[in-house]
């Protein structure tokens, strides 16, 4: 028979977070000093969109280890998904006191600063999140993607160029070259890119969308619809 461990560790790994929660409800009743427990707890419950269950776990996982960062960093995933930013932020910035180099607080943190149009300093949370770990292909699409809402296109452009060329199979870097080129190589430009990365990823339904926008925008009517559709 399975410990109680072992099955909330498969049902995080299914991404059944819904049985990992009750399982670790059994735990935490059972080991309630187990901070490690009232932390998957924690990490079960934002997953399933229940920041007010996980908001009293990840704090009683923090009162046992108070100096654990990545407690800190679901602390603070946690308290963004309330809408309280500059207070995710606090917690992400505790998490990297403790853990300078924790590749997801500097993600997270990167993600709340362009929330709060905070782009420059979004842009460099988002560069070490990259550096860190460079196949993390969430850090390469945000980070060019930030460079877009800032309106720095050719360094957006920049981006999502090196995006590719680090991960050719990643449909996102395509779609990013091609969204991209439309603010400094033109319509014409941007449709050909558009059919390049379609014709890689056929089954990418947002390059299609993109695509479908293009068309349309071109007055081809009959492509961009069946785009669309």
């Amino acid at each position: 028979m399975q410990s109680l461990v072992e099955q909330a560790q498969r049902a995080i790994q299914a991404s059944d977070f819904a049985r990992a929660a009750a399982v670790l409800g059994q735990l935490v009743e059972r080991t309630p000093r187990d901070h490690g427990a009232w932390y998957w707890l924690a990490f079960a419950q934002v997953h399933r969109g229940l920041a007010d269950l996980a908001l009293p776990a990840i704090q009683t996982a923090l009162r046992l280890d108070r100096r654990n960062p990545e407690y800190h960093n679901l602390l603070g995933v946690v308290i963004a998904e309330t809408g309280d930013y500059e207070g995710a932020m606090q917690s992400f910035h505790r998490a990297l006191k403790f853990r300078p180099f924790l590749t997801n607080a500097h993600f997270n943190l990167g993600k709340m600063l362009n929330r709060l149009e905070r782009f420059d300093e979004s842009l460099e949370a988002y560069g070490m999140a990259r550096k860190l770990e460079p196949q993390r292909t969430d850090a390469w699409d945000d980070l060019a993607e930030t460079y877009w809402r800032a309106g720095r296109v050719a360094e957006a452009q920049r981006e999502y160029a090196a995006f590719a060329a680090a991960h050719p199979g990643n449909p996102d870097a395509a779609r990013g070259v091609a969204r991209t080129a439309l603010g400094t190589q033109g319509a014409a430009r941007t449709a050909e890119l558009y059919d390049a990365a379609v014709s890689r990823f056929p089954d990418d339904a947002l390059l299609r969308w993109d695509r479908a926008r293009v068309r349309l925008g071109r007055g081809d009517f009959a492509k961009g619809w069946a785009d669309y559709l």
